[in-house]
């Protein structure tokens, strides 16, 4: 566990809930970690510049929060361990449910900016544009990234880090009427007719991988984006306004492990932390 993770979560064992704040001197969390007053507070100065920890000085003390990165660096450990202990046989993937919907037109834009950065990430190169989804209430889906596509400026201008998890999209075709008379009309030029009496044809679920992509911080997002190193609309045959699954595939990242931690959580920035 590193610096960063154990004094957020030793500062977490004294709190009610991610929402409540606590008193604590540096002397005290120093006797907690068995560190000397100096390095705590070192620590706590660090933790707040990384924006993991709020503080406000009073007549009181040092109150102390856990900022949303907090949060989300605790929650990826969580996460991390429940699996660890439960066995990925019994883990079961996340699955939102969407309406495929028309993006604002940049998507394609910004996926050729990034194209490199995908390329040396991920390991392929990918489809010029995002598919769409509008989930069927506002997620929360920070804390399932696994890895960041590392930002870069160009031009006078900032492209910042994108976080990203993979995916799988489910589509149900098994009630698609058109694919069903097709089936009839297949079967009955075989003078198989009388098979499909009182029965329907077995189409399986169709899918594809993908990666989630988080452009910019928004805990509850009500539309996400996926890319693909292909069309996934012509792919897969959907349209605006069609329904999908999209799995969160709770791994880590096989060609990042240098820009993330086990968490999600970027290695490089907890090393700016000096901790």
């Amino acid at each position: 566990m590193n610096t960063p993770t154990l004094i957020l979560y030793e500062i977490s064992r004294r709190m009610k809930s991610g929402n409540d704040s606590i008193f604590i001197s540096s002397s005290d969390l120093g006797v907690s970690l068995g560190i000397s007053q100096q390095t705590a507070s070192r620590y706590l100065l660090n933790l707040e510049k990384g924006n993991l920890i709020s503080r406000k000085i009073s007549n009181e003390g040092q109150e102390i929060r856990l900022t949303s990165e907090g949060l989300d660096l605790l929650q990826g450990l969580y996460t991390n361990l429940k699996e660890f202990f439960e066995g990925k046989k019994n883990f079961k993937n996340p699955v939102l449910e969407g309406e495929v919907i028309t993006g604002i037109g940049e998507g394609a834009y910004y996926i050729k900016e990034y194209e490199n950065r995908i390329k040396e990430t991920l390991g392929f190169k990918p489809f010029p544009g995002t598919l769409n989804v509008r989930p069927g209430k506002p997620q929360n889906i920070e804390n399932y990234a696994t890895g960041v596509i590392r930002g870069f400026e160009k031009g006078g201008r900032t492209f910042g880090n994108v976080k990203f998890l993979p995916v799988k999209i489910i589509v149900n075709s098994t009630a698609e009427p058109s694919i069903r008379r097709q089936s009839r009309r297949n079967f009955e030029t075989k003078g198989l007719e009388s098979k499909l009496r009182g029965q329907s044809p077995r189409i399986k679920d169709k899918s594809a991988d993908g990666y989630l992509i988080l452009p910019k911080r928004t805990h509850y997002r009500d539309t996400v984006e996926i890319i693909s190193e292909s069309n996934l609309r012509a792919k897969m045959g959907i349209k605006n306004g069609d329904k999908i699954k999209i799995e969160l595939i709770h791994t880590y990242p096989i060609n990042d492990f240098s820009s993330t931690s086990p968490s999600g959580f970027n290695s490089e920035k907890i090393r700016a932390l000096n901790l």
